[in-house]
């Protein structure tokens, strides 16, 4: 409670829409948490780690804040209103995460619900871990993997198995029907969150050029083909 009280710490929510229902809902953190929050502010201090996945199951995208559907009793309270992946780097460049927009990666970021591509830095196991373990050992800020961390985003998840956050991503599909690894939640939030810091997404080829390629692989399918 020390550790939330302090403003340093951003912990995770999830929004629940129902379609039957006019408004939404919230899974937050356990109550004796949510009161350390500094002022009771729910839209600084918790990020909605929900990752949209596309219609094949694969996590290509996020959303900077999603359209939330208040009741009468929500209306002027604060709520959890941003990602969490677009919490952390807003929080770790000190911007307003109430603006309508922010300074990130060298460009602007407006806050919407339209998705945007997640520019992975690798497949599963790419970001860097360090162990709990290792994080409270004595001799830890002697130890450099420990101290490398100051200055950073540090996102503090689980990867056991049977968590069930383990997710698809374009890393899944291997070559020849091989099935790659899967990747963990805290993982993706750590590769969105690279994303904005680092303002490397993936962009859209123009349309020309996809049509090019598509010509240059159909023709080598087919060249395949015939000499087989």
């Amino acid at each position: 409670r020390n550790e939330i009280n302090s403003g340093r710490l951003v912990m995770v929510g999830s929004r629940m829409s129902d379609p039957s229902s006019d408004h939404d809902d919230f899974l937050l953190p356990h109550r004796d948490y949510l009161l350390a929050i500094p002022d009771f502010d729910f839209t600084s201090g918790i990020g909605l780690a929900d990752l949209p996945a596309d219609r094949d199951g694969n996590v290509r995208s996020f959303i900077t804040a999603p359209v939330v559907r208040e009741s009468p009793q929500m209306a002027g309270q604060s709520l959890p209103r941003l990602t969490l992946g677009t919490l952390l780097a807003v929080r770790a460049t000190g911007q307003n995460p109430m603006a309508e927009a922010w300074q990130l990666g060298g460009r602007q970021l407006i806050r919407s619900d339209q998705p945007i591509s997640i520019g992975y830095a690798g497949p599963p196991g790419t970001v860097m871990r360090v162990s709990l373990s290792r994080l409270l050992a004595q001799d830890a800020l002697q130890d450099g993997v420990v101290t490398s961390l100051r200055g950073k985003v540090a996102i503090i998840g689980g990867e056991f198995m049977g968590m069930n956050d383990f997710h698809l991503t374009p890393y899944s599909s291997g070559f020849f029907g091989n099935s790659g690894s899967l990747m963990t939640g805290p993982e993706v939030q750590a590769n969105i969150v690279e994303t904005l810091l680092s303002g490397k997404a993936n962009q859209r080829l123009p349309d020309f050029l996809r049509a090019v390629y598509f010509l240059l692989v159909l023709a080598l399918v087919t060249l395949v083909y015939q000499r087989l």
